[in-house]
């Protein structure tokens, strides 16, 4: 009778267990829209046997396990899929919405860059209408240029807006990424806690698995994260060293800093932070719970967040927009800059008063047309010099000719203590017709000069030699001359043995290559102090482009490379210096009114002759040239449309970096599916299995049943029968 008791708990069990299987198939198909829930399976084995004298007896079936069926190393491709999706979207976007503010990316032909070819070509009708005569002719090109210019600055100033939007745009972003990020880094730390207990038990908690999973994988589209996993069951995500998740122990959570710039750096560490300090512009950082949205928190470096939606957010924000926005105030104040420098070397009437800026404001936001040529008139377009050297219309010549010439390598020089109409000979030039000087530029313009010419005949001189390549212009306010090129200049200027110094020598003519646009750092000395002292180390100091730590820089003169290492251990300016030191008199400075950084040279004084070299400044590592806003040899013709053909270079490999990404994520996940989802089909083909095990299992039940009932029921009653016939 034991024996049968134990094959009727064998068959009990058997139902149970089936009942449980049967439960999982069901549980499977109830959550097979579910695109999380990974397909569970029941685990049915033999139970322990049991021994008796010659072997062991089975003793039926258990339910060891409800397995949860996922590729786990698939888990992990797929974060990373996500994780690079994440990023790359955010960048794809950013390309798009860049592409709608410079349209031309896309072929468009009525954008800036044909406002600005428009800009210089009306410079060049004033010149012909100037060279003609015709007043109302001058009168109507005047007019035409102002209505032109008007319209784009406000296109320059719009598209700017534009940026700025789209900077605030993403910062918002980063916010709502940030709360979602939290919500996951919450989640997860809750259902380690569960997860744990549920292990503890000694079951396994499949459904808690996928959820965390699942908020593990939202959470790698918004940011990356090193993962472990512990012997309990919970995991701990790091994040560039800093723990989100510990286990079931603890959590933090992300927050947004504003990096502060170092101040008041000991003179003998000579170091120098150089960081973005804007604070409408937050950095990611991480906060111990609740102290999100407060703006204290370890600041995260921007390096270490490889990929993610926050990471493509804080990318696109600060280097790639940043970049085009930077681009663009290049481009501004460089029209800003050299048109002014004409344009204020120019005069409204012969013998009249000297003209004003033709443009306002230093960037491209707030670029504007001066008030005072709102009168068309008031905009000059000759030097309008007295004697041999006036020409009718060279101002609006050289400024029609602009579109050639290098946005910010100047060639100049400072006060040279005469006007344009004095001779030369009162700066000591005794060179005759005869026998005159020569000033050499690029070893194919040679321009002549003697001391019965002028300031005004020397700058003609050389504008009719440059033959449109080279032009110079003669500022009397300020009684500097300036040079403008298509390429840098190589001026050699030989005097006669009677002189005692080359008249350009004497005049300090120097090369110059100025940042293209602010560099955008603040002065707190009330002396303005121009990088000359040990006090400078008392500089606050911020940078629209955020230097890296080190790099080499290239100078190159007459085909010869020189390279110099540099780190942000050390001055800015001695970097510059040491750039510059492969001349004897290179020099590195900035301007304190224009925030602008300066690399140049010049000869030493008193020379027989006189040579002024252009040298060319490139990053052969690192980025100190795009961190400074030095653009380099770049003429104005090029200087928007290079960036436009690199937007749409960039913007094509965006596209076909986030397709590449798409279609791997797409593989990986299908992959995963494959493994994990339910098929209604197969759960019910496995259901009518369970059943079968059932139903064999209630028929071996009421077999052991039957054979109980005789052996309580009829064992006795046959012996009676049998005693009472006897």
């Amino acid at each position: 009778m034991l024996n049968l008791m134990m094959g009727l708990n064998t068959a009990m069990k058997a139902l149970q267990v089936y009942s449980y299987a049967v439960d999982t198939t069901v549980h499977n198909v109830a959550n097979m829209a579910d695109p999380s829930y990974s397909r569970q399976l029941a685990d049915i084995t033999a139970s322990e046997p049991f021994s008796i004298t010659g072997g062991q007896i089975g003793t039926g079936s258990q339910l060891s396990n409800v397995e949860r069926i996922r590729d786990v190393y698939l888990d992990s491709q797929i974060m990373e899929a996500e994780n690079n999706v994440g990023s790359e979207s955010i960048i794809n976007r950013t390309y798009q919405n860049l592409a709608a503010i410079f349209p031309e990316v896309n072929g468009v032909t009525s954008g800036l860059q044909t406002q600005i070819t428009q800009f210089f070509t009306d410079w060049q009708n004033l010149a012909t209408q100037a060279a003609s005569g015709s007043a109302s002719g001058i009168l109507s090109a005047q007019n035409t240029l102002y209505q032109d210019a008007t319209a784009m600055t406000q296109s320059i100033n719009a598209k700017a807006v534009s940026l700025n939007n789209m900077r605030a745009d993403l910062t918002t972003d980063l916010g709502d990424d940030i709360d979602k990020a939290n919500s996951y880094i919450k989640q997860i730390y809750a259902l380690n806690g569960e997860i744990k207990q549920v292990y503890a038990m000694g079951q396994s908690p499949n459904d808690l698995l996928d959820q965390r999973t699942a908020a593990m994988t939202n959470l790698s589209e918004l940011i990356n994260f090193n993962t472990q996993t512990s012997t309990d069951g919970t995991v701990t995500l790091i994040l560039n060293g800093n723990p989100l998740v510990s286990g079931a122990t603890s959590y933090n959570v992300l927050t947004t800093v504003v990096p502060s710039v170092q101040t008041s750096v000991p003179p003998a560490s000579l170091t120098l932070a150089l960081q973005i300090q804007d604070p409408n512009y937050p950095i990611l950082g991480i906060t111990s719970p609740g102290g999100e949205g407060k703006g204290k928190g370890t600041a995260v470096a921007t390096a270490s967040l490889t990929g993610g939606e926050i990471a493509g957010i804080l990318n696109s924000r600060d280097t790639i927009v940043q970049s085009y926005q930077t681009a663009l105030d290049e481009t501004a104040n460089s029209l800003i800059t050299v048109v002014n420098q004409v344009e204020t070397s120019g005069k409204l009437v012969a013998g009249g008063a000297q003209a004003t800026n033709f443009f306002t404001g230093s960037d491209a936001m707030n670029i504007g047309i001066d008030s005072t040529k709102s009168t068309p008139s008031n905009i000059a377009y000759s030097s309008n010099f007295t004697g041999t050297g006036f020409v009718s219309n060279d101002i609006a010549t050289i400024l029609g000719n602009l579109g050639n010439k290098l946005v910010s390598n100047f060639t100049y020089t400072t006060n040279i203590g005469l006007t344009s109409n004095q001779p030369l000979s009162m700066a000591g030039v005794t060179a005759t017709t005869a026998n005159p000087d020569t000033i050499t530029i690029n070893n194919n313009i040679t321009v002549n000069y003697n001391s019965t010419m002028t300031v005004a005949d020397l700058i003609k001189a050389i504008n009719v030699a440059g033959g449109g390549s080279v032009s110079a212009v003669f500022n009397d306010n300020t009684q500097s001359l300036w040079i403008y090129s298509s390429q840098g200049l190589n001026i050699t200027d030989t005097k006669t043995a009677a002189e005692t110094s080359v008249l350009l020598s004497k005049w300090n003519l120097k090369e110059e290559q100025w940042s293209a646009a602010n560099v955008d750092y603040p002065y707190i000395s009330t002396a303005g102090v121009n990088l000359t002292s040990a006090s400078w180390l008392n500089q606050e100091y911020k940078l629209n482009t955020m230097p890296t730590s080190s790099g080499q820089v290239a100078l190159t003169t007459n085909g010869i490379e020189t390279v110099t290492n540099w780190n942000n251990g050390q001055w800015i300016k001695m970097t510059g210096i040491a750039i510059m030191s492969v001349f004897p008199n290179g020099y590195a400075t900035t301007q304190a009114a224009g925030q602008k950084f300066v690399l140049g040279n010049q000869p030493a004084s008193q020379l027989s002759t006189n040579v002024v070299q252009s040298f060319q400044v490139t990053d052969l590592k690192g980025n100190f040239t795009q961190a400074l806003n030095l653009v380099g040899n770049v003429t104005f013709d090029d200087i928007y449309q290079s960036n436009m053909d690199k937007l749409s270079a960039d913007s094509t490999t965006a596209s076909s970096m986030l397709t590449q990404y798409e279609d791997s994520l797409t593989q990986l996940q299908t992959m995963q599916q494959q493994v994990t989802q339910v098929n209604s089909d197969n759960e019910e083909a496995q259901a009518a299995i369970y059943q079968r095990g059932y139903d064999a299992a209630v028929r071996l039940e009421n077999t052991i049943d039957q054979m109980l009932n005789t052996l309580i029921n009829n064992t006795g009653t046959s012996s009676t029968s049998s005693t009472t016939s006897n």
